[in-house]
């Protein structure tokens, strides 16, 4: 009787075991990077969105957050009567980012960033890098990791644009709250269609082909600048890697 248990307590604990493993299978196993990333913002910031689905599309976690250039974290602030200087190398796993003064930012070998950053995988390691923490820069000869850290370079905590303006009406996370909140309500089928409304109660704000609004008004919501992708556009990229019908405009 103990070694029929012992038997069927193997068996279910390989069941388990294979279980597991179907299901980890399922997910991606971790190893799969549903985000999407791209030049955002004038091609001056890597943009990082997520997006998850249930079985019938229907989004269920979103999230959008921007990554600054490390010119964003000068070595000396510009003042007055000075201009910023900047590190000149900066460097993450196998990349080293070396500061052209004639080009006014960092270069990737022959490429400055706003080229480099085309290409989303690079965009996918630097984003990484600095979650994690392993963004260094040099200072005399020494790599120093607490200086481009997510809390310098990421726009969900150094304050970018903090105050909201009279133009725009809210501010930077109150417009991101805002888009991700459309999203989680509304989907993203209808996001490439957004207009701002020009008059109404809505005026201001960018509004979907059935008048409902994002309650977002920054501009680069549904703009296409030469570069870079819209924040609409970008997470319509991060469902569509996820989602069983992609979303085309």
């Amino acid at each position: 009787m103990k070694k029929l248990f012992k038997a069927l307590l193997v068996v279910a604990c390989a069941g388990t075991l294979c279980a597991g493993a179907v299901a980890l299978s399922a997910c991606g196993g971790g190893e799969k990077d549903t985000a999407a990333y791209g030049l955002v913002h004038g091609a001056g910031y890597i943009g990082y969105a997520d997006v998850k689905v249930d079985a019938e599309d229907r989004v269920t976690y979103a999230y959008f957050t921007e990554i600054c250039f490390p010119t964003q974290v000068p070595q000396t602030p510009k003042t007055e009567t000075t201009a910023a200087t900047y590190y000149s190398e900066v460097t993450y796993g196998n990349v080293t980012m070396t500061y052209d003064a004639e080009a006014k930012t960092y270069k990737v070998g022959d490429l400055i960033l706003k080229e480099y950053f085309k290409d989303e995988a690079n965009c996918k390691t630097y984003v990484d890098a600095v979650k994690e923490g392993k963004v260094a820069v040099t200072v005399d000869g020494a790599k120093k990791y607490d200086v481009m850290t997510w809390s310098k370079l990421c726009k969900d905590a150094n304050g970018y644009w903090g105050t909201a303006n009279s133009s725009q009406k809210l501010n930077w996370k109150g417009n991101r709250d805002a888009m991700v909140k459309y999203v989680m309500d509304n989907g993203v089928s209808k996001l490439l269609t957004l207009v701002k409304a020009t008059e109404g109660d809505n005026k201001g704000y960018w509004v979907d082909s059935s008048s409902v609004s994002t309650g977002a008004t920054w501009t680069d919501m549904n703009t296409v600048k030469e570069g870079s992708i819209s924040y609409a556009q970008l997470m319509v990229n991060a469902f569509n890697k996820v989602a069983k019908t992609p979303v085309t405009k």
